[in-house]
């Protein structure tokens, strides 16, 4: 019971370590890039298995540092700058592993507008953007993106 009790307080222990060096591990990266980038932190940070995404300031303006925790999110930013812009957020600047991204405004709100009874409407967004993402031709690039025609 003793061997026990200490294997499950040991186990709390290594737990509130482990998360509070992941918080420390992601608030240096996001200082890191603010430090690289000359941004200014502009909010809590948001840490998902996949990537860290955090609101900053960058030459006065509102924008989102989003870094790459996983190789699909590496490919994700890659991929956002060769869009440019078109149905997506302008990147700013991109490396290897972050990417710092213009912050798009939280309107429309498909959420909203389908829970009050706007569903069509939201669904024609989503396909909308989708159609627009999906008909992109990307320049130099072995990058592509399944045009929703074919």
């Amino acid at each position: 019971i003793v061997q026990n009790l200490f294997l499950f307080k040991f186990d709390i222990l290594f737990q509130d370590i482990k998360s509070s060096m992941s918080d420390t591990f992601e608030n240096n990266l996001v200082l890191y890039y603010c430090s690289h980038w000359n941004l200014k932190p502009a909010g809590k940070s948001l840490s998902t298995a996949s990537s860290i995404v955090s609101p900053v300031i960058w030459n006065g303006e509102d924008c989102m540092l989003k870094i790459a925790m996983v190789k699909e999110e590496e490919q994700g930013n890659r991929l956002m700058k060769k869009w440019d812009g078109v149905a997506s957020a302008r990147v700013y600047m991109i490396d290897e592993k972050a990417v710092l991204l213009e912050k798009l405004s939280n309107e429309p709100n498909l959420y909203k507008m389908s829970k009050h009874g706007n569903d069509n409407e939201a669904t024609r967004i989503l396909c909308k953007v989708a159609q627009e993402i999906h008909s992109i031709k990307i320049k130099n690039s072995n990058t592509s993106v399944t045009n929703l025609n074919d």
